[in-house]
């Protein structure tokens, strides 16, 4: 339910990233992204995400056995109601 208000990358280079925007909050999008991330083999990196929360933040940090990695925050948007930002950075 989210709609891709940005999407960057550079020829030649790995990094790539996409802002969505949509309605929710940061938990719901942190639990679906957990569990898609799983169905689709990256893995976790739960100290990215304490390290986040401790610090105010909903982000996520997903690797691969491919040495791919991938960072989604995840932010309130109150603008519009109870809105949600979601930043993917894909790396390598």
């Amino acid at each position: 339910g989210t709609v891709r208000v940005l999407s960057a990358d550079e020829h030649g280079r790995a990094a790539q990233m996409a802002v969505y925007n949509g309605t929710g909050s940061p938990e719901t999008a942190a639990m679906f992204y957990e569990a898609r991330m799983r169905t689709l083999g990256w893995a976790p990196d739960p100290r990215f995400t304490e390290y986040a929360a401790n610090n105010g933040m909903h982000s996520l940090r997903f690797m691969n056995g491919k040495g791919h990695e991938v960072v989604i925050d995840l932010a309130a948007d109150d603008r519009h109601g109870q809105g949600l930002t979601v930043t993917l950075l894909q790396l390598r």
